[in-house]
């Protein structure tokens, strides 16, 4: 018999035996395809961790501010009373000088078409002294239906200036693409009143950022802002390279996790159609 022949023989059995029992053929085949299906559901999920773990927007040499006891920075209320408490004390131990400047920033991490990103609602003016955003293409946003995309989003979900983004059931129109020093998280940013707007919150925002002095001792000061007594303890203050580093770590061990369940679906995958093969022989 020639190898065709067989092949054909070989095939003709197999689908004999399969049509036989059909049932067992049916299952077997649902089984495989729910475990294929849920391998590519955690690779794509474990990627997205991946990606969106690069930390939160860069913020040069700062103090960050967030409520106590948070995990979210979504989570987090502060209003200008905490952050001005926080910047107060530090310039009541070290001098006026010792704090540059504050900066309140509204933070969301969502589903913006299909891609999760952060979008953050920042101060026009403190683009440069406190965020070191460098616009790429464009401008920053001004106007009240205007974004500007990270050069990670510009690359990855392949948007340009111009295009039209839906954001919280609202229209605003890509007028630029910046880059953040040490920062490759993909992110939208807009303007602080027009985030304000859209999502609702008047005075309240999720993370304050001090920038201080770099003469002084970043800890100490850190220390001081924590344990002012007007904030009564309701707040957890970070020194920016301590916070980033933080976040990649507990998103890595999402990653590492999720890694694990990729192994294991990926072995059942195999026993799975090695079973299937066997029953079938």
């Amino acid at each position: 018999m020639n190898p065709l022949s067989a092949t054909l023989v070989a095939l003709s059995l197999l689908l004999k035996d399969l049509w036989a029992d059909r049932l067992r053929s049916l299952l077997t085949l649902f089984t495989l395809g729910a475990m294929v299906v849920s391998y590519l559901i955690l690779s794509a999920i474990s990627a997205t961790l991946d990606d969106f773990g690069q930390g939160i927007i860069a913020l040069g040499r700062n103090l960050v501010m967030f409520s106590a006891d948070i995990i979210d920075p979504m989570e987090s209320t502060l209003t200008l009373t905490d952050l001005q408490a926080a910047a107060q004390a530090i310039q009541d131990e070290y001098g006026p000088q010792a704090v540059r400047q504050v900066s309140p920033i509204i933070f969301r991490h969502m589903k913006v078409g299909e891609w999760i990103l952060q979008v953050a609602a920042i101060s026009p003016e403190d683009k440069h002294t406190v965020y070191q955003i460098e616009m790429l293409q464009g401008q920053f946003p001004s106007g009240p239906s205007d974004v500007a995309i990270s050069q990670t989003a510009y690359a990855t979900a392949l948007w340009k200036p111009g295009e039209t983004l839906s954001i919280y059931g609202s229209d605003f129109q890509i007028v630029g693409v910046f880059q953040i020093s040490g920062s490759q998280a993909a992110s939208i940013i807009m303007n602080y009143e027009t985030g304000q707007a859209l999502f609702g919150l008047d005075d309240r925002f999720q993370i304050g950022v001090i920038q201080i002095d770099p003469r002084l001792d970043a800890e100490a000061a850190r220390r001081v802002a924590e344990s002012a007594p007007a904030l009564g303890g309701q707040v957890a203050i970070y020194l920016e390279d301590q916070l980033n580093a933080q976040y990649h770590e507990h998103v890595q061990s999402l990653v590492d996790l999720i890694n694990i369940f990729n192994l294991l679906a990926l072995l059942a995958i195999t026993f799975g159609a090695y079973h299937a093969a066997s029953l079938t022989l």
